[in-house]
């Protein structure tokens, strides 16, 4: 499946892209997965924007709330804004989902969300390559926290069968 995104799509654009294309085909289980992740990436943007945006789209983005609360960020946010909101997602414990599944897909999903989101045009390169830097720091240690607690897991298991 191929979706076509104009160059300049803003993050509401992008996201449903981008789920549509890794969700392509899915059902069940890994469906309901793949939807609870993308809704609650949507909620952090929705969160957490205000950690990035200026002074002046933050009004920009009060003004837009007023017209329809729903979305209000992701409608008038740059690809570079999903960048910079990503490491939240991949860091703050209320993004991980239910379960260890859940953690795994949401970094799954981040890993190919990034160069993805690095084909569009950036508002500011500097601001990018950096906000690129953090999502890959964040993805390593989310990754490594996955790790761990799949080794604690696991232990716990072999604890529990001897």
């Amino acid at each position: 499946m191929e979706l076509e995104v104009h160059a300049h799509a803003g993050a509401d654009e992008l996201l449903a892209a981008f789920f549509t294309l890794t969700g392509d085909g899915l059902t069940g289980r890994r469906a309901k997965r793949h939807a609870s992740a993308e809704r609650d990436l949507r909620a952090c943007l929705e969160e957490r924007v205000d950690r990035v945006f200026t002074e002046d789209e933050l009004v920009i983005l009060a003004m837009e709330r007023e017209f329809d609360p729903l979305g209000a960020a992701a409608r008038i946010s740059a690809a570079s804004v999903v960048l910079a909101v990503l490491p939240y997602y991949l860091e703050e414990p209320r993004w991980f989902g239910h379960d260890i599944t859940d953690r795994r897909v949401r970094l799954v999903l981040a890993e190919r969300l990034l160069p993805f989101l690095l084909g569009f045009p950036p508002v500011s390169e500097t601001d990018t390559r950096r906000a690129a830097i953090e999502v890959r720091i964040a993805l390593m240690r989310a990754s490594a926290e996955l790790a761990d607690e799949r080794r604690r897991l696991r232990q716990g298991k072999d604890a529990g069968a001897a």
